[in-house]
């Protein structure tokens, strides 16, 4: 049987170029494949469920704190409701932008006392080692705080950073990004993915693609023996 096409996701902190990165590659080559809708009624299921698996442990006020958001509730949809409709069959390379460990992240560093949970925490960890041992290759981009914060004051889009003190939002974005090296040092030690790192301020968006692309057709190889990045190396 023919392998799946690799599963990659792009991460790193607001400003760092994921948006361009990703509308780069599409540039280079059409046939990456950004679909991956959950339907209605996956999503309705799995928010009944996990409403029904943690509103108990909330009510019992242990530990105590507010419910979940309705994005925090999304991010724990989309964990489970991607690895329904990603398949093992993919004719193309699928890329996540704000994907699996972006969600993981938010919801571990972001989240409400819940998290903490013994039973929340088990469904997270679960998680993180599926994902884990899902996706093939993780794009990790970052830059200077001094270059990221300019960029997002000088975007079109909406983000909570644009409202906040340059204090706060250094600790803002300093909060994610440890999220993200906590988060991926454990993926790293229990999955089987290629992570490849870039300071968006040095590498401009081409290069970058150029590299991944080549990472890309490494792991569509039909032999993954020797010449396979080895998982979790950084590059």
């Amino acid at each position: 049987m023919t392998a799946a096409a690799p599963l990659l996701e792009l991460v790193g902190v607001a400003g760092t170029g994921k948006t361009t990165l990703l509308e780069t590659l599409k540039q280079r080559d059409p046939r990456l494949s950004t679909d991956a809708t959950i339907g209605r009624l996956n999503r309705a299921e799995l928010l009944f469920r996990h409403t029904a698996g943690f509103l108990p442990t909330f009510l019992r006020g242990s530990p105590r704190g507010r419910w979940l958001t309705w994005e925090e509730m999304r991010a724990m949809g989309y964990l489970e409701g991607w690895q329904r409709v990603i398949g093992d069959d993919r004719a193309a390379a699928m890329v996540f932008d704000h994907g699996p460990i972006f969600r993981l992240v938010q919801l571990r560093e972001l989240g409400p006392p819940l998290v903490a949970s013994p039973a929340f925490a088990a469904w997270w960890h679960a998680e993180r080692r599926l994902w884990a041992r899902s996706l093939d290759l993780v794009v990790w981009l970052d830059a200077p705080d001094t270059v990221l914060l300019p960029r997002i004051g000088g975007r079109d889009q909406r983000h909570v950073v644009k409202q906040m003190p340059a204090a706060t939002a250094v600790e803002f974005l300093t909060t994610y990004r440890r999220g993200y090296e906590k988060v991926l040092g454990e993926m790293c030690a229990e999955g089987r993915f290629h992570l490849i790192r870039f300071d968006t301020s040095r590498v401009p968006p081409e290069a970058i693609a150029e590299e991944v692309l080549v990472a890309v057709r490494r792991v569509t190889m039909p032999d993954r023996g020797s010449d396979r990045p080895q998982p979790g190396s950084p590059s």
